[in-house]
């Protein structure tokens, strides 16, 4: 498989849970996460996806330019039409092309000075799958607390590399 394919499997594993989840459970506030909900993970990680997919044709990605839609937060039925709409992306976009990476890490607006890099679309579409993969981590400890772990199996929120590591050194 390629890295979108990759990253379609996680959306339409993200998009399964949500499709299970209740909007008070998609909302309810984690006490372990300083209050932050499953939803505001939800957004975040489809944020960086629809950033790399909708500013990729363009030659350069801005993660501080990315659409930080509240809606994604608040109505589970919203964010599965997103994640509707990032999936055929996905599927329309399967060539590596140069990118140009730009980013403003100073602390303030007075301060503030871009930096640059090069980068691919594989390379910030395989970030945006680790970066999924750490917040899905995050939504199960919001899952656990809501006594909602059935809803997903062992291996949500854990790296691939990590699934291997485990699988032999427990042999």
């Amino acid at each position: 498989m390629n890295i979108p394919a990759y990253c379609q499997e996680d959306l339409i594993r993200l998009r399964q849970l949500i499709a299970l989840l209740t909007v008070e459970q998609y909302r309810q506030p984690c006490e372990w996460l300083s209050q932050a909900t499953i939803g505001q993970h939800i957004r975040h990680i489809l944020s960086f996806y629809d950033c790399v997919l909708r500013q990729m044709p363009k030659g350069c990605i801005c993660y501080d330019q990315r659409n930080r839609d509240i809606r994604l937060e608040h109505n589970p039925s919203f964010a599965i039409h997103i994640l509707e709409q990032l999936l055929p992306l996905l599927q329309y976009y399967q060539e590596d092309q140069d990118l140009q990476l730009t980013a403003s890490y100073a602390p303030t607006m007075e301060a503030q000075e871009e930096a640059y890099c090069s980068t691919s679309y594989f390379r910030e579409l395989s970030y945006c799958l680790e970066h999924s993969v750490h917040h899905q981590a995050l939504i199960k400890i919001g899952l656990r607390e809501q006594s909602l772990l059935l809803l997903i199996d062992e291996a949500f929120g854990v790296a691939a590399a990590t699934l291997r590591y485990q699988t032999t050194s427990n042999s």
